[in-house]
């Protein structure tokens, strides 16, 4: 189960979390504010309706008491207001109706209690306010919908949405676009990292990176640095033993050359001696083998390869020509089919030791009498096939690790040469295959080399 997770989506989370929840809470208090508001001034309109009403009728209904009642609004439509029908005045005179609006007739008989109260009258919710004048016994009665109220902080809320439901999805994309923008160099430098080649051990640059980064990639610099350390003083040591082995082995040679000599020349025929010999010679041969392949290693891992452009078909010819004794040792049937003048670039020396160390391992392994088959297409396609006995497939890619040999494997070696062509391969960024031949035996090495037109 992986543990990763997205900095930029967490970072996105924690921003727009933070802030849809501010709006929710803005609006939430922005209504209860705006509606405690709206609730104290429509309130304080109903009394003050009902004041001004009072002051207007009371000399008038004191001196004319015996009066019918009367209307204290035109009914005429041209007079009227829109949201008049959302309010409603009532007066009483020692208990009797005197006037009222006519919005007010559908109460009928209904009196609200003294001062302020909210009632359902024909399925609509009013809010009433009573004033009472008890020296003269007149009875103010203003009144109005809830609906004006719901109206007017629906108008408000709807004022605060609508600039936050465009507000915040610009300020989250502004936000997503600075994230992205600011994880730019970071990304660039994975992507460069992640085609560096093995042996580029060079420092990260670090530059126009946030100073929070900035540390992690001092340290991995510092640790590229050890890492750099590490494997030169490796590939020094193994440079050195290398010739440190060379020179004594190359002694046990000639003083086993000297007594094979010695020996034949006194015509020692003791045949276990001159086996022994043999076996030392072979041995001493094999030593050698292994420290040149561990030279050619070394060499190859402290060089950087000068790129040029070269003629891989002249080269694939000139070092078939340099095996061509050891296959007819072997009886071997060559067959080869190579293109003209195809060019390549890399490094001719290093590219020739590739070449020269699949053809020696196609060699080894094959059988007296087998066939090798050499094939150079014109684009680049470099294919060496043999009738040796192959090499499982689970294996393909162990063997191109140093030391590796399957336990199967009859021919002696090192186990470094398939080592070599695989770093020589990495480092010219070519394309390495192996496929076992399915309709005989043996084993098919493909390496596409990148061409250069003429």
């Amino acid at each position: 189960m992986s543990n990763h997770y997205s900095l930029r989506k967490k970072l996105l989370l924690y921003i727009s979390v933070p802030l849809l929840l501010a709006s929710l809470i803005t609006l939430s208090i922005a209504f209860k504010s705006a509606w405690h508001e709206i609730e104290e001034v429509y309130d304080a309109q109903l009394v003050n309706h009902a004041k001004v009403l009072l002051q207007l009728l009371e000399h008038e209904l004191i001196e004319e008491q015996d009066n019918d009642a009367f209307t204290i609004l035109s009914k005429e439509s041209s007079l009227q207001h829109q949201y008049e029908k959302n309010i409603a005045l009532r007066v009483w005179h020692n208990n009797k109706l005197i006037t009222q609006t006519a919005s007010a007739e559908g109460f009928e008989s209904f009196q609200a209690p003294p001062g302020f109260s909210d009632q359902r009258i024909n399925n609509e919710k009013w809010r009433f306010f009573v004033f009472l004048e008890t020296e003269n016994n007149i009875r103010v009665e203003t009144s109005e919908r809830y609906a004006i109220r719901y109206e007017l902080i629906s108008a408000m809320i709807a004022a605060l949405i609508i600039p936050l439901l465009i507000f915040i999805p610009l300020v989250l994309f502004i936000v997503w676009k600075a994230i992205n923008t600011n994880f730019k160099p970071i990304v660039a430098i994975s992507s460069s990292v992640d085609k560096r080649n093995s042996d580029d051990l060079s420092p990260i640059s670090y530059n126009r990176l946030p100073s929070e980064i900035s540390p992690l990639i001092q340290a991995i610099n510092r640790l590229l640095e050890r890492i750099s350390y590490s494997l030169k003083r490796e590939k020094e040591f193994t440079d050195h033993a290398a010739h440190q082995l060379l020179t004594p082995l190359a002694a046990m040679k000639t003083q086993a050359q000297v007594m094979q000599k010695r020996i034949e020349e006194v015509d020692y025929k003791k045949p276990e001696h001159r086996e022994d010999l043999n076996y030392l010679l072979q041995s001493i041969d094999r030593s050698a083998h292994m420290v040149e392949k561990l030279l050619s290693l070394s060499r190859l891992q402290n060089n950087k390869f000068p790129f040029a452009v070269f003629n891989l078909s002249d080269c694939l010819s000139g070092i078939i020509c340099d095996v061509d004794a050891a296959l007819s040792n072997k009886n071997i049937k060559l067959t080869v089919d190579i293109n003209e003048d195809v060019k390549t670039l890399g490094d001719e020396a290093s590219i020739s030791i590739m070449i020269t160390n699949l053809l020696e391992n196609a060699l080894k392994y094959t059988p007296e009498g087998g066939f090798i088959s050499v094939g150079l297409s014109s684009d680049g396609a470099l294919t060496i096939q043999d009738s040796g006995p192959g090499i499982l497939e689970k294996n393909h890619e162990k063997v191109f690790e140093r030391f590796f040999r399957e336990k199967h494997a009859s021919e002696s070696g090192s186990g470094l040469g398939l080592s070599i062509v695989k770093w020589i391969a990495d480092a010219h960024q070519l394309k390495l295959s192996l496929k076992n031949n399915e309709k005989t035996t043996g084993l098919i090495v493909s390496v596409f080399l990148k061409t250069i037109n003429n």
